[in-house]
């Protein structure tokens, strides 16, 4: 870890001339040396400088690039530099070549102002942990109905990507797997839990073998108020036996791979009677009435269709719910209530 400031340097490199796609400001400088074959990750989090001992917080819109040299055409790699104050720049590298490289800390620059500040500057070598691929999935143990694990995808590798359509989140990320035994008669809550500021895009996906066309269901997590808001989903097996879990960072919706830690959680519930259109609740009339009770609160979200339509008072349905099933005869009203 390292603090700079842009505010008081100069603009020495002309970076469109290296064909990076943004006109150069103030920049600042710093080598490293790097093992070939290697994974690094290269972060700069602007409002993080010192600038006569007093931390410096302003609209500092930085973005790094990785110099093989001092020359002309020596740039390697560049972060996204998506444009937006005060925004984290993160990447990761790995080398062809071993050697001193070197990082150039740049501001950005417009017709009406120029974005320069304080920042911190980290680099560290990355080691992937040993469940980092699917082959090799960490094995989660039930207790008294739960199962349970945390885990950090910040120094894991992408080695899957299911589709879109069931990891829900592009599972273009950093991935970490875990295995579990599912069994037929029952059903299973999976939530993942983002812990830090970098995960809060992550996705959490069920596998029925270590393919990425075996991806079963699964959901993504969002950012609320500044808050990560869990991704959680409800499975219910049609056979028994070994199932895959992928924790997924995903992208966040400007491209910056959503890693960090997390906190896993699988519940085991008994299946409830009408738990899902498919087993819906078959009932009767008696003398032209109907009637039954209920309660959702083991009920599994088997139905989020959103809004429901006038007819539904433009209900948006996003909770627990259970289902009956209710011959009807043509030309008869029919009134419910609940």
């Amino acid at each position: 870890n390292i603090s700079g400031n842009t505010t008081t340097a100069t603009d020495t490199y002309s970076l469109k001339a290296w064909n990076i796609t943004s006109t150069p400001g103030p920049d600042l400088f710093y080598s490293v040396n790097f093992t070939a074959g290697k994974r690094y990750e290269v972060m700069v989090l602007p409002g993080m400088g010192f600038l006569s001992s007093t931390a410096v917080y302003s609209s500092y819109d930085p973005f790094f690039y990785l110099l093989s040299g001092c020359g002309a055409g020596s740039v390697v790699a560049k972060s996204s530099g998506y444009t937006s104050s005060a925004r984290t720049e993160k990447m990761i590298y790995t080398p062809a070549k071993t050697g001193k490289y070197i990082i150039g800390v740049d501001s950005r620059t417009t017709a009406s102002y120029t974005r320069k500040g304080g920042f911190r500057l980290r680099v560290r070598a990355l080691s992937a942990p040993a469940n980092d691929t699917c082959a090799k999935a960490a094995k989660l143990t039930w207790s008294s109905g739960v199962a349970q694990a945390a885990g950090d995808t910040s120094d894991a590798t992408t080695t899957m990507s299911p589709p879109s359509s069931c990891a829900k989140n592009g599972a273009k990320g950093p991935d970490l797997f875990y295995a579990l035994n599912l069994s037929v008669g029952k059903k299973y809550i999976f939530t993942i839990t983002p812990k830090n500021q970098w995960a809060h895009f992550m996705s959490v996906y069920l596998l029925s073998s270590c393919s990425a066309s075996a991806c079963v269901t699964g959901a993504k997590s969002s950012l609320y108020s500044g808050v990560a808001v869990p991704a959680t989903f409800t499975y219910t097996p049609t056979a028994s036996g070994t199932y895959y879990l992928g924790i997924d960072s995903g992208l966040t919706p400007d491209w910056i791979v959503s890693a960090g830690r997390f906190t896993l959680k699988v519940e085991e519930k008994a299946l409830v009677s009408g738990d899902t259109c498919a087993t819906a609740v078959n009932l009767s009339w008696v003398k032209d009435k109907f009637s039954t009770s209920g309660d959702t609160t083991q009920a599994s979200n088997s139905y989020t269709g959103g809004s429901s339509g006038s007819s539904c008072n433009n209900m948006t349905v996003l909770g627990p719910d259970r289902w009956y099933r209710l011959p009807t005869q043509a030309g008869k009203n029919v009134l419910v209530q609940a």
